[in-house]
């Protein structure tokens, strides 16, 4: 948290995102290397596990634009919620421009597309 506190002091407006990572790889185990690195605990299911460093920086103090946003009190019960966002279906009109992935793109008749 600290790197984004000094940039923030010393590197705004010019350093406009910084980000965090590692969000796991459900497949991880504690076999995998970057399995440690992750700010969640891998796995469908264990269900959503964030580890302490996930937290605090969800709590902490932000900005937005030019907009700042106020550190999130961690006793708060709405603080703690995380829903994770349901899966998205693959971006095909992106893959098509791009080549795909060396995949083949169909249109069936329910209208979705699907990658093979």
């Amino acid at each position: 948290m600290g790197a984004y506190r000094y940039a923030a002091q010393h590197w705004r407006p010019w350093v406009g995102l910084m980000v965090t990572i590692y969000i796991a790889d459900i497949s991880w185990t504690p076999d995998d290397e970057e399995y440690w690195w992750a700010v969640n605990i891998a796995g469908y299911d264990n269900g959503w596990k964030g580890r302490p460093a996930y937290y605090q920086l969800s709590w902490m103090e932000r900005y937005i634009d030019d907009t700042f946003v106020p550190a999130r009190d961690p006793g708060d019960p709405e603080a703690a919620i995380v829903e994770p966002l349901p899966p998205r279906e693959p971006c095909v009109s992106h893959a098509r421009e791009h080549g795909g992935l060396g995949a083949e793109f169909t249109s069936e008749d329910t209208g979705i597309a699907e990658v093979r």
